[in-house]
């Protein structure tokens, strides 16, 4: 093949969603984007290591099957999704720890509908434990007496800080759990360590940090800052901000339960100025993820801390909102084992639109859907969903209509828990590549010679021994190539929403891609509607009279009725009407774009050093490395920010990389925007390793060379096989574009 053929192929350039022309192993000779982009004739001759194939011919070659996590995995269902009948054995006591103050419950029915009788109590069991029995049980490496006296030293470091007496926020504690613990039991341990921190030390907040490499937890405490924003309104910052944690803590069920204590009283200094009370209210807000509703009383009497009398003063009142009391009150008519767990398989079906069709089939809230991770739209995908609010009945009415809509669902097993986001260990692939090739480069024109076995095996051999870099693969940004070819992607309306351009975000949701996949290729109907959008965007009724109905463009059709209840004017309320993960999908699509750019810098400048200003994860914590630490670490141990309001930058060149974009794109987490534009943010590994790679040769072109193979191989959750795929074939051009096949990744 000639270098002519892959002129247009430019257009679909990794670069132009942040991949840049960085490998973990640098390849001995040009990359493809220097020989494919070269239109003079020179003295280049070698074999590339750049291999062609491809990818997802149909949607059979690319099979992504889920991995349960021990913490939200039922005992009879597999390890590895799959639509099998889950294994039923003897009933077990089981459960997941809750870090938001709801408990445990325990499995009380087996496969199907058999009941089964539990006596364990496990929110008893975890009433009933001392903070001290907790630890004698669970922990290792540091005695309950030690642990229970940094802990005490911990929370004397928060009241300092509500006194204004000290800045420092103390060192964070690890409490870690013995691998011999890692089972059913350690589940419930955690599960009471968490409530005995709440309980307490209401000033410090606890989480179970994943195992590490030694298959060990970690249960982390530090000082909660939740609500220290505060303090420097208040009049006594000590005694309130301890009972407003307190408050919190206990959880709405129990505030309630308790005379006198179902609301907060705030006592605002009697020099603020008024318009700085905005301002504590906001604070609440945040602090609480908008779970209280706050008030004020300007000439509340109430009594003085030296007991002299009643006092005017300026209070804020804090209680819970009437929106979590009513979801309170619908969870508590919810049976805790009405959950059902089953395994969804999608066949070229994207994410939010197998949740919307979930929907419409099981007549359900989208809230009631719970899937760990997003999964690839051109490819077969098995993942666990729990559905809540459902009889078994509904279930088996779905069955019909959802295969119908490339759908199938598997036996189901009733559960006490809920499946969120990122409740997977991480995911199987299986994935078939065709018609393969290598590259060869004769005076700087490009060519393809047989695939050898060698040096097939030689590029497998370089990912099992070092990864590859952790990119963020299209699913999450969008499909490479300029705006003029591939149309709005999804970083695109990401990075709208981060700028607070509201209208632009919707206008971007509207006008849609112009390469579609799978079975959103784009009919005459849906064309229709984009041009009426663009052309009168502002006739919500025609636009509405020509959207097609069904399970076609069911964004389109929610923010549509938005713009109808709310007007044109108030796009950020029409958006709103969307899921909130469907709207904190494309805040992360901007996120990841960024990262993706960050991480080529970080490589290209830095390499495979660890340098000083780099940032670590150094057991389940993020350290800013310095001179004296450069050789403590490895460079997979390095990360880099999801930019967000609580990430923090690399202190080296990469640092300027995130800020220039950053100010290019206007974008700058202003503590007034609204939600939807302050992503926290958080960190991600520059490289990554996958598990258990195994390849099997299906064709042959002779006895020395491979046409056809399948990879078999586990990555950790959030990983992109197409970054491994990218890394085996190193390649820095999209080269699938021009199969036809291709065409409707």
């Amino acid at each position: 093949m000639s270098a002519e053929n892959y002129a247009s192929r430019l257009d679909r350039h990794y670069s132009t969603i942040g991949m840049g022309d960085v490998f973990v192993t640098t390849p001995p000779h040009a990359l493809p984007s220097s020989y494919l982009s070269s239109q003079q004739q020179g003295e280049d001759t070698f074999d590339s290591w750049e291999i062609l194939g491809s990818i997802k011919t149909t949607a059979e070659d690319f099979v992504v099957k889920e991995i349960a996590c021990d913490e939200k995995k039922h005992p009879d269902a597999p390890r590895i999704a799959d639509l099998k009948p889950f294994t039923c054995t003897a009933p077990k006591i089981s459960g997941s720890t809750s870090e938001k103050g709801q408990g445990l419950q325990h499995i009380g029915k087996e496969c199907h509908k058999s009941p089964v009788t539990v006596k364990a109590n496990p929110s008893a069991f975890i009433d009933e434990r001392t903070l001290h029995q907790i630890l004698s049980e669970c922990a290792f490496q540091i005695s309950p007496s030690e642990t229970i006296q940094k802990l005490n030293d911990l929370h004397d470091a928060a009241v300092n800080l509500l006194k204004g007496t000290s800045d420092d926020c103390g060192n964070v504690i690890d409490v870690i759990i013995s691998e011999s613990r890692a089972n059913e039991s350690s589940a419930l341990l955690r599960g009471a360590f968490h409530k005995a921190i709440r309980r307490d030390y209401p000033l410090l907040q606890s989480e179970t940090k994943p195992a590490g490499p030694d298959k060990t937890r970690r249960l982390s405490v530090s000082i909660s800052t939740r609500f220290l924003a505060l303090r420097s309104f208040l009049n006594n910052p000590q005694a309130d901000l301890l009972k407003l944690y307190r408050y919190f803590n206990r959880g709405y069920e129990a505030s309630i339960k308790e005379d006198g204590e179902d609301r907060v009283f705030l006592r605002l200094r009697k020099d603020l100025p008024r318009d700085d009370r905005r301002i504590v209210h906001e604070a609440i807000q945040k602090g609480s993820h908008a779970m209280f509703q706050t008030s004020t009383i300007p000439d509340y009497k109430m009594p003085a801390d030296d007991s002299k009398g009643p006092v005017t003063v300026v209070v804020v009142v804090v209680q819970w909102s009437r929106q979590t009391a009513r979801k309170r009150k619908r969870d508590q008519q919810t049976s805790p084992e009405s959950n059902f767990l089953f395994v969804v398989r999608k066949r070229d079906k994207e994410h939010l639109t197998t949740i919307q069709t979930l929907v419409r089939a099981l007549r359900c809230r989208q809230a009631d859907i719970g899937l760990a991770g997003i999964k690839d739209m051109r490819a077969v995908t098995y993942q666990f969903c729990t559905v809540s609010n459902v009889s078994s009945n509904q279930l088996k009415r779905a069955i019909e209509s959802l295969s119908k809509n490339g759908i199938d669902i598997g036996p189901s097993q009733e559960v006490p828990w809920r499946l969120c986001k990122g409740d997977l260990s991480g995911n199987h692939f299986q994935i078939t590549i065709r018609n393969l090739r290598r590259v060869t480069v004769v005076n700087n024109q490009e060519g393809t010679k047989a695939l050898n076995v060698p040096h097939f095996r030689m590029l497998v051999d370089r990912i099992r021994q070092q990864g590859f870099v952790n990119f963020f693969g299209e699913q999450r940004v969008g499909v490479p190539g300029t705006a003029s070819i591939t149309g709005v992607r999804s970083f695109d309306i990401g990075r709208a929403m981060l700028q607070c351009d509201f209208t632009g975000a919707v206008d971007l949701i509207m006008t849609g891609r112009i390469v579609t996949r799978g079975d959103d290729v784009e009919t005459v109907e849906v064309v229709r509607f984009r041009q009426e959008w663009q052309n009168n965007p502002r006739d919500l009724n025609k636009c509405w009279k020509v959207l097609p109905k069904g399970n076609k463009l069911l964004r389109e059709q929610t923010v549509l009725q938005g713009l109808k209840r709310y007007g044109s004017d108030k796009p950020l309320e029409a958006l709103r009407c969307l899921h909130h993960n469907e709207r904190n999908f494309w805040v992360s699509a901007y996120q990841s774009y960024l990262w993706n750019i960050a991480a080529t810098e970080r490589l290209r400048v830095y390499g495979l050093n660890v340098v000083q200003g780099d940032l670590v994860n150094e057991g389940g914590h993020i350290k800013l490395v310095d001179d004296k630490d450069v050789e403590n670490f490895s460079i997979y141990q390095v990360v880099l920010p999801l930019v967000g309001t609580t990430t923090v930058f690399p202190q080296n060149a990469v640092r300027s990389t995130y800020e220039e974009i950053l100010m290019k794109d206007g974008i700058s987490f202003s503590n007034t925007a609204p939600s939807e534009s302050l992503p926290k943010g958080g960190y991600r590994h520059v490289l990554a390793k996958c598990d258990d790679l195994k390849f099997e040769i299906r064709e042959k072109d002779t006895d020395e060379s491979i046409k056809v193979v399948t990879l078999s191989f586990e990555l950790p959750r959030g990983c992109y096989a197409t970054s491994l795929l990218r890394e085996l074939m190193v390649t820095t051009v999209d080269r699938t574009f021009t199969s036809s096949a291709s065409q409707r990744d």
